[in-house]
């Protein structure tokens, strides 16, 4: 458990780039268009978008502000305390990049680790449960170890949702990158820092999704 959690807080670190500002480095966001429509979970003041098969900022957009956990709707950047009284985050395993006033840390729903987060920090600000997020993952080896939260999806999509929902829902990846344990990460960029990921795994089912927005807001 441990090292798991460790190494996990080493990726969630990864974020901090990609949350920094980098106003000269962008991506090419454009993906083919396919056809097929596809409808997902939406809550009630959404019911009415369906993705298509094209990922855009209007998509990325919508994908923001539909993060629902259990039966809360949030919108990015949103603060631990918004998530709910049983959300918190874990302060053993945690980061704190001086440079780009970064922390990152596990987050947990009643003391069971389901993903990581980066917010916005100060350096002397040692409790971060009200402080913006700007990057926000769930992992389902986290998540299949607790019973307590029931439902979590970002934009629509769950953990263990086949990949291709994703691609359905948002036409092929911006980029792809396999891994020697056979998971794929699907990237869908807006830009380096606005973005949605999913880690495939050898069965093609999604084992982490992660969202990250620029942190102009701070």
């Amino acid at each position: 458990m441990k090292k798991r959690n460790l190494l996990s807080l080493i990726l969630a670190m990864a974020t901090i780039c990609s949350c920094a500002s980098c106003a000269n480095n962008t991506t090419d966001s454009s993906v083919s268009e396919q056809s097929n429509s596809t409808s997902l979970h939406q809550n009630a003041e959404a019911n009415e978008f369906q993705y298509n098969g094209t990922f855009n900022a209007e998509v990325f957009e919508h994908i923001c502000r539909n993060i629902v956990i259990e039966d809360k709707t949030l919108s990015l950047p949103f603060t631990i305390q918004d998530m709910g009284e049983k959300v918190s985050y874990n302060n053993i395993y945690t980061y704190y990049d001086e440079k780009y006033e970064l922390a990152s840390a596990p987050w947990t729903y009643n003391g069971n680790i389901i993903g990581f987060f980066t917010a916005v920090c100060q350096a002397n600000d040692n409790e971060w449960s009200d402080n913006l997020i700007c990057s926000f993952d769930v992992q389902q080896d986290e998540y299949e170890q607790q019973s307590e939260l029931k439902y979590i999806s970002i934009g629509g999509f769950e953990l263990m949702d086949t990949k291709e929902k994703v691609i359905d829902a948002l036409g092929q990846p911006t980029e792809k990158k396999e891994f020697s344990s056979g998971t794929i990460m699907y990237s869908y960029l807006i830009s380096n820092d606005d973005n949605i990921k999913f880690d495939i795994d050898p069965k093609g089912k999604i084992t982490i999704i992660s969202i990250t927005i620029s942190n102009d807001f701070k």
